[in-house]
This record gives structure tokens, C-alpha cells and sequence, in this order.
């Protein structure tokens, strides 16, 4: 697999792995979720831990598991899921191997460069976003969204913007922010906290660690992408 066949929300998921945002899972598809971490695995990017979580790490995903929105979703799961739904997320499961709900997943070395080497070419993007904003060049910078708009909410997680500057920055240089905002909203609904974009629930935060690196968090997430096993 190279990097071309990596979407934004691949780039997500490496991003939220390393930062240990479990919350992230709940902003996917439970069969998307479990297809997103084969495909990782798959690409040599991310791996099963061969340790068992530390009890910092099982409280941590506990939190999540007893969460309103976690029993929520697995409430709507149950009730939505066909038989043939069900046979897809055993079988995904079982390819991830994943035995319990404290399964923890990390980035290999690759996927970490891979993520690296993904956070520059953004940065580079930002860089350049944030020169035509400074030039008060309209064209460029509507040249530059149009380029990069399937990934814009990768400024955002990445931590190079907030939703508050993203959306004065569109506004000021004439350029339609619900449009692209669309493309980010499964992304940046619940609230992307680590990377200062938005609080939970949705709204803009009035600070953030912006330009901030991804170099934060350790080992741990997640194994099964937010499926209850028992499931």
C-alpha cells in the first residue's frame, strides 16, 4: 500500500492512536471502524500490543465503555444490526484478533513516519494557507482550499488550526466555510479536544493548542475500533 491510498480520515485514526483519543472511535461507523484498523494492520502501520493494558489504560477505555454515548451507540447497533452486519463484525474482529474490550493497538515505527511524513506535508499546506491569508490573495487562497479541501479538517486535528480561525480566515477571504466545513463534520462533531478545534459537544473552543505537534500521547488505543466484543 503506498501513502496515495491513505484517506484524511486514515490520517485521523494514526493521529488519534497516537494521542490515545479513544473518543475518536465513536465519531466512526462501527464496520468502518473495524475496515479502518484491517486496512492499517494490513498496511504495516499499526499492530496488536502483545501486553495486557496497564490499569491506567483499562480505566481509561472503561470511562469510554460506560459512556452515554458508547452504551447509546451499541443500543443502536444492537437494534439496527442484520445478521448480515453481525457475521462482518465477527469476521473483521477475528482478522484484527482482538480477545477483549482492553486490546490495545499502537503505531509500528512505519506508522509513524508514515504519520510524520504526513504532518509536514500539512504543515507546509498550512504555511502556505496561512501566507495567501497574510497577502490578503483572495484567488490563491480559494485555489489553495479548493486543492486541499478534502482534507482541510487535517489543519484542524493535526492542531495547526481551530475551528474559530479556520472559520475567520474562509470568511475574510470570501471563501464558502459551510462548504467545506461539511466534509469535516463526521470528523469534528463530538469534538476533536486534543488538537484545540472544538469542545465536546460541538463548539468552537476559545483556545487550543494550535501548532501544536502530534508528539504527545503513547502507546495504546483502542484494538477493535470501538466494537464491544461480547457484541
Amino acid at each position: 500500500m503506498t501513502d496515495d491510498e491513505l484517506t484524511p480520515k486514515d490520517y485521523a485514526l494514526l493521529d488519534a492512536l497516537k494521542r490515545e483519543n479513544f473518543r475518536f472511535s465513536l465519531k466512526l461507523g462501527i464496520i468502518e471502524g473495524l475496515e479502518m484498523n484491517v486496512k492499517l494492520i494490513r498496511a504495516g502501520l499499526i499492530e496488536r500490543l502483545d501486553r495486557e493494558a496497564t490499569l491506567d489504560e483499562k480505566e481509561k477505555l472503561q470511562k469510554l465503555i460506560d459512556s452515554p454515548a458508547q452504551q447509546k451507540r451499541l443500543k443502536m447497533i444492537q437494534k439496527l444490526a442484520t445478521k448480515e452486519d453481525k457475521k462482518r463484525i465477527k469476521e473483521l474482529v477475528d482478522e484484527i484478533g482482538a480477545k477483549s474490550d482492553f486490546d490495545l493497538v499502537d503505531l509500528t515505527d512505519k506508522g509513524k513516519k508514515v504519520l510524520e511524513e504526513k504532518r509536514e506535508e500539512i504543515e507546509q499546506e498550512w504555511k502556505e494557507l496561512e501566507l495567501c491569508y497574510e497577502q490578503e490573495d483572495k484567488t490563491k487562497f480559494r485555489e489553495k482550499v479548493s486543492q486541499w479541501g478534502n482534507h482541510l479538517f487535517l489543519f484542524l486535528i493535526m492542531g495547526f488550526a481551530n475551528g474559530a480561525m479556520m472559520g475567520h480566515m474562509m470568511n475574510k477571504m470570501d471563501t464558502n466555510y459551510e462548504t467545506y466545513m461539511q466534509g469535516m463534520e463526521e470528523m469534528y462533531d463530538t469534538g476533536y479536544t486534543d488538537a484545540g478545534g472544538v469542545i465536546e459537544g460541538g463548539d468552537v473552543a476559545d483556545g487550543g493548542d494550535v501548532g501544536g505537534d502530534s508528539s504527545s500521547g503513547g502507546e495504546g488505543g483502542f484494538m477493535d475500533g470501538g466494537a464491544n466484543v461480547g457484541f
